[in-house]
């Protein structure tokens, strides 16, 4: 019995971290993207001053 619990102990803390991961992966394809706005943004505004 000991070893069950300890087991699904262990899952439950597998099962976290993989919670954990894919948030961070959510929040890194969100800064990503973000990051790809603001360079187009940039690239934007350099052709603009570049142009004058």
């Amino acid at each position: 019995m000991e070893l069950e619990e300890t087991l699904s102990k262990e899952r439950n803390k597998l099962m976290q971290i993989k919670d954990n991961l894919a948030s961070a992966q959510k929040a890194l394809l969100e800064k990503d993207s973000l990051l790809q706005e603001a360079n187009a943004h940039l690239a934007e505004q350099i052709s603009k001053v570049s142009a004058d």
